[in-house]
């Protein structure tokens, strides 16, 4: 159990710092994992909707993506300040 354990934490880091570095670095994440967003504008959207559902990401870019969100229309995942 402790090797998936690891793998799952390993997933989580790599995907939080994909998120973090922004649309180009998740764009690569997902396709390691098999996804491509139809395109760079679907990407943008989803790195913000991510962002904010993300717990472990410090609040201030929870709120920021949260608020660009809101700006162009959509809504967040989950995010509750």
């Amino acid at each position: 159990m402790r090797g998936q354990d690891d793998r799952i934490a390993g997933y989580i880091a790599e995907r939080d710092a994909a998120v973090t570095a922004g649309v180009d670095a998740l764009i690569a994440f997902s396709a390691k994992y098999g996804h491509r967003p139809s395109d760079r504008d679907v990407a943008t959207i989803t790195l913000h909707k991510l962002r904010t559902a993300i717990r472990s990401l410090p609040l201030p870019v929870r709120l920021a993506s949260h608020e660009w969100l809101s700006r162009h229309g959509f809504e967040s995942w989950g995010f509750d300040a």
